[in-house]
């Protein structure tokens, strides 16, 4: 193998890590924010009343800011139980800015390893 096809394989390599990286952290901030708005929906289909400062702006913020206010972390419920109101609790958003961006991460290397991996497979198929 020559210095030139050692350095067009390696340059392909990148060229197609950079790509499915990319791609992957794409997917990922797509899907983040859409199984967000799942999760802000599924608490009004249960037997609870929520407090008006259940926001989905809050839940937003809270994922994606560092600079997230106390009072935007959290949000009043009162559960139902049997037909009658109980205590009313104080509530978190299960949502942090590290675990968002931690996963979009992830999702980018995933998607590069992925990519490298089937680019490089293809190569040695097209070898054979």
């Amino acid at each position: 193998m020559t210095m030139k096809e050692k350095f067009n394989r390696g340059a392909t390599m990148i060229k197609n890590g950079v790509t499915g990286a990319v791609k992957g952290a794409f997917v990922v901030a797509v899907a983040v924010p859409t199984l967000g708005l799942l999760a802000h929906i599924a608490p009004t289909f249960g037997d609870v009343n929520l407090g008006n400062d259940y926001s989905l702006k809050n839940r937003f913020e809270t994922a994606y800011s560092f600079n997230t206010p106390g009072e935007h972390k959290y949000y009043h419920a009162t559960p139902v139980v049997n037909g009658y109101n109980t205590e009313t609790t104080k509530e978190r958003y299960m949502a942090s800015p590290y675990a968002t961006y931690g996963v979009i991460a992830l999702g980018a290397m995933a998607g590069a390893a992925g990519a490298v991996a089937f680019a490089e497979e293809k190569r040695k198929q097209n070898q054979r």
